[in-house]
């Protein structure tokens, strides 16, 4: 793998840490594309290497949203209820 390549993968793995709140999917695919939109900028010779990482990357997003967003798990509050002395 090129250099670049690994540097703009650990760019968007900054970027995702940066995020507060929950990791969508749209918000994952606008982290891409602006980084890649640099990169697009500097490397203007490796432009099919570029969409090729770019595809490849979106399509971790299945994998990726596993490990950032946590499983909404609803739990039922327990009501307490004290017991009354009787007189």
């Amino acid at each position: 793998m090129k250099g670049w390549a690994l540097k703009a993968k650990g760019e968007v793995v900054e970027k995702i840490e940066q995020i507060k709140g929950e990791v969508t999917e749209e918000n994952y695919h606008k982290i891409v594309d602006g980084v890649m939109t640099k990169y697009r900028k500097v490397k203007t010779d490796h432009q099919d290497d570029i969409d090729s990482l770019v595809k490849d990357m979106k399509g971790y997003w299945k994998n990726i949203k596993n490990h950032v967003t946590p499983d909404k798990v609803v739990k039922k509050a327990v009501k307490k209820t004290a017991k009354k002395a009787s007189k």
